[in-house]
């Protein structure tokens, strides 16, 4: 066994351990996009929160997502965050809205709408000249 496929079973191990929903998806793409699994394992030891968890704190601000893997991606920088990316993630965050809306909050796509990260994210499609539509369904491609 190669010391890559050592370090992938760790981080499934890691995902398990901290309770991540689905380190089989976790693992898949972190093989798919290239991730250095050290980058994922010391984001185990590191990071409050831990790969495969959102942290609701993006929402306050309009810079930088941050992937499955705890990676940061600028939302300005079109190498970064490509096109496809972006509209990808401005679905995505709208489809999961109920799962991050805060008690009390209202109603989920009014208040996803609202934060400074949605916000952001559809100032840059603007900027770049991408039609994000109002879609509630989310189907990842290959870049998200």
């Amino acid at each position: 066994m190669t010391e890559s496929a050592t370090d992938w079973i760790e981080v499934y191990a890691l995902s398990v351990v901290n309770g991540v929903g689905d380190p089989d998806y976790l693992v898949m793409r972190g093989i798919h996009d290239g991730v250095d699994p050290a980058w994922i394992k010391q984001a185990f030891v590191e990071d409050p929160i831990r790969p495969g968890f959102l942290d609701r704190r993006v929402f306050d601000q309009d810079v930088v997502w941050h992937d499955i893997h705890r990676r940061p991606h600028r939302i300005a920088d079109r190498d970064d965050l490509t096109d496809e990316y972006l509209v990808n993630l401005v679905t995505y965050v709208r489809f999961w809205a109920g799962n991050w809306v805060p008690w009390g909050a209202g109603e989920p796509l009014t208040w996803i709408e609202s934060t400074p990260l949605m916000c952001g994210l559809r100032a840059e499609a603007a900027r770049r000249g991408v039609e994000v539509e109002q879609v509630d369904e989310y189907a990842p491609s290959a870049t998200s």
